[in-house]
């Protein structure tokens, strides 16, 4: 199944948000790579059942998606992410500091690496 023009991508962020932080981060990228690198459908049930047994995340969890909890946790993550300023995937926080997409993780690497602070430009 290939991937929408327009994925929906709650079902992979509530299921992301039931998940302990290891699960959650190994289940992340399993389903950056279904998305961008397999061009799957990420709100498929089979394609997210596929990234948690892939990275090892309980394969129990892709039932409780559409809980009232799963909605919640992920409408508080939501919230905390807007009011620091972030607007898409990927992002990164260093340093208080965002960088967003791929093209600036050379930066990112640069601000962990020097552990020095980087000047926003107002």
């Amino acid at each position: 199944m290939m991937v929408p023009s327009r994925p929906n991508s709650i079902p992979a962020l509530c299921l992301a948000a039931l998940l302990e932080e290891d699960d959650r981060a190994r289940f992340t990228y399993a389903v950056f790579d279904a998305l961008w690198q397999e061009q799957r459908d990420i709100s498929d049930k089979e394609v997210l059942a596929k990234c948690l047994t892939g990275s090892g995340a309980p394969s129990d969890a892709i039932e409780r998606t559409l809980e009232a909890s799963a909605r919640a946790g992920l409408a508080e993550r939501t919230s905390k992410a807007s009011a620091r300023g972030v607007f898409g995937v990927p992002t990164f926080v260093c340093n208080d500091a965002l960088f967003f997409g791929n093209d600036r993780l050379d930066l990112l690497v640069w601000a962990i690496a020097t552990q020095r602070p980087v000047k926003r430009e107002s």
